[in-house]
């Protein structure tokens, strides 16, 4: 019962953005698995699919049409939405202040995740004074920048060529989120490559346009009414 109010008892701001909308266009990064990717038939798959109608049913909004636009380079979504080609971003992370500085508000977490570093050999306090950090995955170079402000960032262009660099020494070490590092390090020609996990978890959430109260509400309620866990257990 608690549940079902909760999803019911739209705000003003929430009725005022469904009242002007008949479809919500959810931008999503790509080759982001299981958060977000785009299959073989090119459609949208991953956490971001099966999140966004879960909410959408449980909210009672299922006239909502919901279409997504993949996108390779974090940034590039970012820009589409502050052009109004979509309506929100999937995933967005990186803390408060440089999301805001992009000029979107995040939702509440979907996912709070460990962050796994990976290097090669021995670990030192010299192995985080040189990273290499995805340049499509601004998420991965806010938390460095964040964490490590002293260190050095060289950027490759994916997640498998920084791992390249470290296995190479050309790097000393880079991150993996934790929903992902397991599957990507089951390639066995990272087989010499180290973990450990770092103390300050990241979050995953939604991203709006600051301003766009009404939409942040909504997702934030269906957020809320599906509970903590609920993303980590489709993502399995």
């Amino acid at each position: 019962y608690p549940i079902s109010l909760s999803a019911r008892a739209l705000s003003a701001a929430e009725k005022e953005w469904l009242s002007g909308h008949d479809s919500l266009c959810i931008g999503y990064l790509e080759n982001y698995l299981p958060y977000s990717d785009t299959d073989k038939q090119g459609k949208v798959t991953g956490i971001v699919k099966d999140l966004t109608s879960a909410m959408i049913r449980e909210l009672g909004i299922d006239d909502l049409k919901i279409t997504y636009k993949g996108y390779a380079n974090y940034d590039d979504m970012i820009k589409a939405m502050s052009r109004e080609k979509i309506d929100a971003a999937f995933p967005v992370g990186g803390g408060l202040y440089f999301s805001e500085e992009n000029g979107i508000y995040q939702s509440a977490p979907v996912a709070s995740t460990s962050t796994e570093l990976i290097f090669k050999g021995e670990y030192t306090e010299d192995t985080v004074t040189d990273f290499a950090v995805n340049k499509n995955n601004r998420m991965q170079y806010y938390y460095v920048k964040t964490n490590y402000p002293n260190a050095k960032i060289t950027f490759y262009p994916t997640i498998n060529e920084c791992l390249d660099a470290v296995l190479d020494g050309k790097a000393k070490c880079t991150t993996l989120n934790g929903l992902r590092a397991n599957e990507i390090l089951r390639n066995n020609k990272y087989k010499s490559l180290s973990l450990n996990q770092l103390t300050r978890n990241d979050d995953r959430c939604y991203g709006v346009e600051i301003g766009n109260e009404g939409l942040l509400k909504i997702l934030n309620r269906g957020i809320n009414v599906l509970g903590d866990g609920y993303a980590q257990g489709i993502a399995y």
